[in-house]
């Protein structure tokens, strides 16, 4: 590959790195622009044989693409008597592959947790509504008791001051279907 165009076999191989103008050209846009790109570490800038020559850093470079996050890790070759040639170096994903396994584990679990603790609240919720019912039918029964109380204390303090003016009274035998009636009454 001498000039960068054309490979062993007499195919055409594009070249990745580029002079200014050339790569300002194929990204669409301006020689200034892509000098502040390079100043931003978005177009990688490297001296070879007296020239300076350009790439974009990642992605196509494209407007609308994201040429701050990498897709492939690059190495250049340490030959300079020519256009440099980019080898591709695959990144080992085994430990960010490891760290989600990990982490979807954990979100899962979490999942878990928060849907025992919803079936628990629920739960909770539905007992304190069964003895809100129970604790309001008791206090019914209680009232009703209380009104049966209160009318049969009624009566016998009636009875108590029928004994008391029969027992002054001569004829016990009034006194006895006094309370003949009475007890028949409640």
């Amino acid at each position: 590959m001498s000039d960068g165009t054309n490979g062993n076999d007499g195919g055409t191989v594009v070249a990745l790195w580029h002079s200014a103008a050339e790569l300002a050209a194929e990204l669409g846009i301006s020689r200034r622009t892509l000098y502040r790109r390079v100043k931003a570490g978005r177009i990688a800038k490297q001296e070879v044989g007296g020239r300076t020559l350009y790439r974009p850093v990642t992605g196509d470079g494209t407007r609308g693409s994201d040429d701050r996050v990498p897709s492939v890790a690059l190495s250049v070759s340490g030959d300079t008597s020519d256009t440099p040639f980019v080898t591709p170096v695959t990144p080992d994903l085994s430990p960010l592959v490891a760290l989600t396994e990990r982490l979807a584990a954990q979100v899962a679990a979490l999942e878990r947790e928060k849907a025992e603790a919803l079936a628990l609240g629920h739960r909770a919720l539905d007992e304190r509504d069964v003895l809100a019912a129970e604790l309001s039918d008791a206090f019914g029964a209680l009232r009703l008791a209380n009104g049966s109380v209160r009318t049969l204390q009624e009566a016998l303090e009636g009875v108590l001051d029928d004994v008391a003016a029969v027992a002054a009274s001569p004829s016990a035998v009034l006194v006895r279907r006094r309370l003949r009636a009475v007890l028949a009454g409640c």
